[in-house]
């Protein structure tokens, strides 16, 4: 469980999050994927640094941020 200054943390990064539809295409980092589970279910947003094509996915601006706040508070903890 998260303790509430590392829930701060992950929902800030939540937030920050920006879906965006500008059209982008590195290939000098691995594919990062942040999913999202909701009452409604779960949805794959994707990190926009890969956005080459409009293919129908939902890409983001902010993913790294909240893949690195999310290991960051993994490599504190001990594991269970």
């Amino acid at each position: 469980m998260l303790d509430t200054s590392e829930t701060a943390r992950v929902d800030d990064a939540l937030n920050a999050l920006v879906v965006t539809t500008n059209l982008q295409c590195g290939a000098d980092k691995s594919e990062q994927r942040v999913f999202v589970t909701t009452p409604d279910g779960e949805s794959v947003l994707y990190d926009d640094f890969y956005h080459c094509t409009d293919d129908g996915k939902t890409y983001v601006h902010g993913a790294s941020d909240v893949i690195a706040v999310l290991d960051a508070i993994a490599n504190v903890r001990p594991e269970h």
